[in-house]
């Protein structure tokens, strides 16, 4: 059975790929012909074709903000009972994730998940750009690892998603904390009000 979800995993991932790869030819075109960016804020354009620390170091928090966002909001779309059954129920069929899980999905899941980077050319240097297009890749190896612990946040948290399927949508817990879906705060909150239903 395991060796069954493997091959499974392994065609929906290199479907994947093959979708995040157009998206960034496409990228890749519009920026030669121009047309990208519409805007680049000049503290992430290289000078030069130089990026310096800093300007990676600010790329990297929008980036970070901008994707962790977009990843918790089409999580949870995905979630919603129309796109879970007829397209995210493929990722969620590896019940035990491994790192062929992470872009083991549905076409239509590949679209929207590699997404964010055009989402960024948008306002962002090609650098950047390529740069996410490479995290979008490697980034769900780590929450997919084939061992879920309770040190590692991301990697534990994500354990539970597939395990309980309604808590910790996003890749950090930030979002899940904010709106409520964050498994250990739920648990904590119901923790509390069992015990001061028992104390009055």
């Amino acid at each position: 059975a395991r060796s069954g979800q493997c091959a499974s995993e392994g065609a929906s991932q290199r479907h994947g790929v093959l979708i995040g790869s157009a998206w960034e030819v496409l990228v890749n075109r519009l920026v030669l012909g121009g047309q990208l960016p519409l805007r680049s804020p000049l503290c992430l354009a290289a000078s030069g074709g130089c990026v310096t620390l800093g300007q990676f170091a600010k790329g990297g928090l929008a980036v970070f903000l901008f994707g962790d966002a977009h990843f918790y909001f089409s999580h949870r779309l995905l979630h919603t009972s129309f796109l879970f059954r007829r397209v995210h129920k493929v990722h969620h069929q590896s019940f035990n994730p491994d790192p062929f899980s992470g872009l083991s999905m549905h076409p239509v899941e590949s679209v929207i998940y590699f997404s964010m980077a055009p989402m960024i050319s948008l306002f962002a240097p090609l650098w950047l750009t390529r740069v996410v297009f490479k995290g979008l890749i490697v980034f769900p190896l780590e929450s997919h690892s084939g061992f879920g612990s309770w040190d590692i946040e991301p990697s534990h948290a994500h354990y539970i998603h597939h395990a309980k399927v309604v808590y910790n949508y996003g890749a950090s817990p930030m979002w899940d904390w904010l709106l409520g879906t964050d498994y250990r705060e739920v648990q904590h909150a119901q923790k509390r009000a069992a015990k001061a239903a028992a104390s009055s």
